[in-house]
């Protein structure tokens, strides 16, 4: 019977160490930190503040969701070439006939040129900014995905011996 009653005081003894974290997780009031994937600027970022890239991709996301992870990290980076190439013919079309003004040259043969530029410059930008904002919004919404089924993985059931309001013994969080 002391045997028993030793058992019990060490278990009950440990019961706040062993479960009052876990019971915080559960009732979601607490989710892992190292967990969530946060989303900055365009780029995710791991629980260690680092970008995830390519290679840390396949740690956080498997099958349809690392597909989906390029998918969108490419059209980001596809977005960027698209915009930089368009800004350079903005660029040159303001640029231009400044640069003629100064110098002195022919002010509507610049003209000519720069609306070329900024002509030049729409098919560019009109893509790369849809492109843009759909890369970082799938790129958002695989962080939210990625953060709920990890709070649904602490969310699943899970038993513990120790204290609860009723006095001692087992106790199932869901």
């Amino acid at each position: 019977m002391k045997k028993i009653i030793m058992i019990a005081a060490m278990v009950a003894a440990m019961a706040p160490a062993m479960g009052a974290q876990n019971v915080q997780d559960v009732q979601g009031q607490n989710v892992d930190e190292e967990k969530v994937i946060t989303y900055r600027g365009g780029q995710l970022v791991s629980p260690g503040g680092m970008v995830i890239t390519k290679e840390m991709g396949q740690e956080y996301f498997q099958g349809v969701q690392y597909e989906d992870f390029l998918r969108a990290s490419r059209k980001i980076k596809t977005a960027n070439v698209l915009t930089e190439i368009g800004a350079c013919f903005v660029g040159f079309a303001i640029g231009y006939p400044i640069g003629g003004m100064i110098g002195g040259a022919d002010i509507k043969s610049d003209l000519k040129i720069s609306a070329i530029c900024l002509a030049c410059s729409v098919p560019f930008l009109s893509v790369g900014f849809p492109l843009d904002q759909s890369g970082k919004k799938a790129l958002k919404g695989l962080a939210e995905d990625y953060n709920e089924a990890q709070k649904r993985q602490a969310n699943r059931p899970m038993l513990h011996v120790g204290g609860t309001r009723s006095g001692f013994g087992l106790a199932l969080n869901f």
